[in-house]
């Protein structure tokens, strides 16, 4: 399994310091992540499905493909044709989370939360240095949440709750952190 780190607008490379949206976040980098023994050998063709479910993401988290035909096909292209399991983006999903995941197929799309006092303190940085040694143990904890998450599908009600709590309270440990030193 492979965790792959694009910038939010999946199949662009721009480095997040080419724009003043410090949203934006790609470092292109493959992380080698030990098998997954559930996940079944990749089919020749993407279900039509998983296609549409991928294109309505696309188009609510980046409506601006709603208006450029072709740069939705090449972001749909390239997200079925990447190998790895993992894509991470990083997005504005507001103050009270840290991080969300969309399953699509056996693709798993992270995101996290440009917003949060995690990213603004310790990701963002990195990104500023340029230094993709750094980002990778970040980006290996994220990947293991939420393939955890996604094993306790009973639990999913409560995994958002926890998830919720977590950003808030990581959130107040930084600004007492912050405040400390």
């Amino acid at each position: 399994m492979k965790i792959k780190i694009e910038e939010m607008k999946l199949g662009s490379t721009s480095n997040p310091q080419d724009t003043k949206d410090e949203s934006k976040g790609s470092f292109g980098t493959l992380i080698p992540l030990p098998p997954d023994e559930n996940i079944e050998e990749e089919l020749d063709e993407v279900l039509d499905s998983e296609k549409e479910e991928l294109r309505k993401w696309l188009l609510l988290r980046y409506p601006e493909y709603g208006d450029n035909k072709q740069k939705l096909k090449l972001a749909l292209e390239w997200f079925f044709s990447n190998k790895s399991n993992q894509v991470v983006v990083f997005v504005q999903l507001g103050a009270a989370e840290f991080y969300n995941y969309k399953v699509i197929g056996h693709h798993t799309i992270i995101e996290i939360n440009t917003e949060h006092y995690f990213y603004l303190e310790f990701i963002r940085p990195i990104f500023e240095e340029n230094d993709h040694d750094k980002i990778d143990p970040i980006l290996l904890l994220f990947g293991a949440m939420v393939d955890a998450e996604k094993h306790l599908i009973a639990y999913q009600q409560y995994n958002t709750q926890f998830r919720s709590q977590f950003a808030v309270k990581l959130g107040q440990f930084i600004m007492h952190w912050k405040e400390s030193k």
